[in-house]
């Protein structure tokens, strides 16, 4: 389901505020390939899991193929403090996993 970010945002902070655990998913105004995710109520030694599906429009190669590059680990990327209101990950409990690629 797609939300228009104002929305999302007002429907998110109500969830959290009504004691439901809830997420966000945002697009980063700068660099449209970076995306922040916030879970909010998560009790402890909960898991969560994130389905996400991203679709974008290849262009072809003049010798008629497709290039499509899939980052092989996910890892937070460099935000300096100056960027559009970008904040490194300061929680604890955030390690490299393995992640699953279903294609």
């Amino acid at each position: 389901m797609y939300i228009l970010y104002p929305q999302a945002k007002q429907t998110y902070e109500d969830a959290i505020s009504e004691g439901r655990t809830a997420m966000l998913l945002q697009e980063h105004d700068d660099v449209s390939d970076l995306f922040t995710c916030s879970i909010g109520n998560l009790p402890p030694k909960t898991d969560a899991s994130l389905m996400f599906s991203y679709v974008q429009e290849l262009s072809l190669s003049p010798e008629g193929g497709v290039n499509f590059m899939l980052p092989c680990v996910f890892v937070p990327r460099y935000a300096p403090a100056a960027s559009s209101g970008a904040k490194p990950s300061t929680g604890p409990g955030l390690t490299l996993r393995t992640f699953l690629y279903y294609l």
